[in-house]
């Protein structure tokens, strides 16, 4: 009769036949619930940081997670792998996402082996960990330091640990939790890939929207050159007339007053570039009927995607359209703009190269190197470089001391402050005939806009007639097509004016920021006169030690400036806030010390010790975080944010 039952006991039983009382410990079984939610945990927060860059501190740009999320390791690319052409070429699954699905699968699989553990699901978390040693490896070969992907990686490295130890495997539940953990695996799979479609439309249809304005721009601005091409061919025409009949347009005296008249005072709107507004090389008949500047980041994987797309568009049509090119590395090497964080560390030598080549090689050298450095994704080792070299035909050594000489760094940054002048929030910045591309993101969107002005057949003219407005001007046609917004309610606000005012000025700010310190200044002495304005300052220092929502800390003496003019408005009211905001952005950045705002407390008839504990409270506390979370519910991602009647201006 045994020898009968064991023969009836199906493979799932035979795994490992015990009694119950051989089951695994509760305290074990728990530890791996613990350790598996941690790892869910863990990769949710990595999730979120895909679908909103400042959901979650250190997940923001220039940050661990966001440099692992946007490398070769950060994602799988389905487009590339689809023969059939149906997923795009660029579409690519997120690693956190395949992480998330993962975990949620394991712990669905944990809970079913209460009774017992099966090979099968031992040879599954095998598996994994040799994942999460390769990618722990990675993190730290490359740098890339994720605390959210550290987290997951050492707990399923635990996890494993708690599996291979455990001597009592009580009765095998079968292949059933490794199939829980395949069912749950897709089923999470297939909502990550709806939110993520679902995201993707919501941008492409924001995106769109910004295009046809583009389209609209475009429209305009070439029935403009056209009139005024017409008018400097007609004044032309009169004053070869003129001077053919000796009749001078102006005398001494008209001319004398002219010259009189002339300044020397700079002009804010005055263009930082000589001439035309064009690149260095152009590829392209000089007069052309579409006109297309780029302003790029040979390490920006857009713009080399959106490059891809303008370059063999131009190619196809090179009678009738131009393409020049202008940098911006998101490089600290030779862009001051980025001095806290390296955003692209290779890219300022890419664009110095591409100099370089336009150096030697004229206009031919500068776009096989442009070429081959987007080809490369910016990237270039001493390896790499000399074999490239060889191939175009440059000597070595000229080259890499025509690249590392102050000439190609001045070219870079020339261009540098040209974007800056233009107001360039992100790379690549597009412009068609004179016109900045708004959705440049949109689907191919920058040909589009390309295909639509050429399809107007507009006269052949050169880069002098493109005259794109200065950043200033860009930011009140940007506020001016952007939608008002509900600002978070300010219970603790000190804002300068009447309740009732009809101008609303917000501005969320560091007082370590040198910007925002000269945007204050300037609303402030604006306001003096202004009886329907009012003022508002709202706290977001970028400084993790007080702003819990931040993703990097930038200013590490922030939270002192914050926390002394919260405590003073909350000790001695909008006077004492005001005089100690005034105080705070006073002092040179990173200078501020405790004892400087103490004593400036002091001075102004507040309680040194009093002043002290309140700093800390958690009053004071509460108010930084109710502006802190204030703004990163506006969806913004800018240090320095102005809202004038709900709509964000720089």
């Amino acid at each position: 009769m045994t020898s009968t039952t064991t023969a009836q006991l199906d493979y799932a039983d035979a795994e490992a036949a015990t009694t119950d009382d051989a089951r695994m410990t509760t305290g074990r079984y728990v530890t791996g619930l613990v350790l598996l939610a941690f790892a869910v945990v863990m990769t949710i927060i990595l999730v979120m940081g895909h679908f909103d860059a400042t959901s979650m501190p250190g997940c923001g740009k220039g940050q661990g997670c966001a440099e692992a999320a946007a490398s070769v390791f950060g994602k799988v690319p389905l487009g590339r792998m689809d023969p059939t052409g149906k997923v795009p070429a660029d579409y690519v699954w997120p690693v956190s996402f395949l992480g998330c699905a993962y975990f949620v699968g394991l712990f669905v699989a944990w809970l079913l082996s209460r009774g017992g553990l099966s090979k099968s699901l031992r040879w599954v978390v095998r598996f994994g960990v040799l994942v999460s040693i390769f990618f722990i490896v990675i993190i730290f070969y490359k740098m890339m330091i994720c605390k959210y992907c550290l987290g997951a990686h050492v707990s399923n490295l635990l996890f494993l640990g708690l599996l291979e130890t455990n001597r009592r495997n009580g009765r095998s539940p079968g292949w059933r939790p490794v199939g829980a953990l395949a069912v749950v695996f897709a089923l999470a799979s297939v909502g990550l890939g709806i939110g993520d479609q679902q995201a993707r439309a919501a941008l492409q249809a924001k995106e769109e929207a910004k295009l046809r304005e583009t389209n609209d721009a475009i429209e305009k601005k070439i029935a403009e050159q056209k009139r005024l091409a017409d008018e400097r061919r007609r004044a032309a025409e009169a004053k070869a007339l003129e001077d053919a009949a000796n009749q001078p347009m102006t005398s001494p005296e008209s001319g004398a007053t002219n010259g009189s008249e002339k300044t020397t005072e700079k002009d804010p709107n005055a263009k930082p570039w000589n001439g035309a507004f064009t690149g260095r090389y152009r590829l392209g008949p000089e007069k052309a009927r579409v006109r297309i500047v780029m302003i790029t980041d040979y390490q920006c994987p857009d713009c080399k995607r959106i490059e891809g797309e303008v370059m063999k568009w131009v190619k196809e049509n090179n009678k009738d359209v131009s393409l020049s090119i202008k940098h911006f590395p998101m490089c600290k090497d030779c862009n001051p703009n980025f001095e806290k964080y390296n955003m692209h560390p290779n890219a300022c030598w890419a664009a110095r190269a591409a100099e370089a080549a336009g150096i030697l090689g004229g206009n031919d050298g500068f776009w096989e190197m442009h070429e081959w450095l987007f080809s490369e994704s910016g990237s270039f080792t001493d390896d790499t470089l000399p074999q490239a070299l060889e191939k175009m035909g440059y000597d070595r050594q000229e080259f890499i001391r025509t690249m590392t000489g102050q000439a190609t760094l001045d070219l870079v940054k020339s261009d540098i402050n040209d974007a800056i002048w233009l107001g360039l929030h992100f790379t690549p910045m597009v412009f068609i005939n004179g016109v900045e591309v708004q959705g440049v993101f949109a689907h191919n969107a920058v040909v589009r806009a390309a295909q639509m002005a050429l399809a107007q057949k507009p006269d052949r003219m050169g880069p002098e007639f493109d005259d794109p407005q200065p950043g200033a001007m860009k930011c009140v046609s940007d506020w001016e097509s952007q939608r008002a917004i509900r600002l978070p309610e300010d219970k603790t606000n000190y804002a300068i004016g009447p309740d009732n005012a009809k101008v609303l000025i917000d501005i969320y700010a560091d007082y370590q920021e040198p910007g925002s310190r000269e945007c204050d200044a300037a609303i402030r002495a604006w306001i003096k006169d202004k009886p329907n304005a009012r003022y508002n300052f709202r706290h977001f220092p970028v400084d993790e030690s007080c702003n819990d929502v931040t993703s990097r800390t930038i200013f590490d003496k922030s939270c002192i400036g914050h926390r002394a003019a919260e405590a003073a408005g909350q000790m001695g009211g909008k006077d004492a806030y005001w005089k100690m905001h005034e105080f705070v952005y006073a002092q040179e950045t990173g200078k501020l010390t405790v004892d400087d705002v103490v004593a400036q407390a002091n001075a102004m008839g507040l309680d040194a010790n009093a002043f002290l504990r309140k700093m800390d409270s958690s009053e004071v506390k509460a108010a930084i975080m109710e502006d802190a979370s204030g703004c990163k519910r506006t969806k913004e991602t800018r240090n320095t944010l102005l809202y004038r009647g709900g709509i964000p201006t720089v």
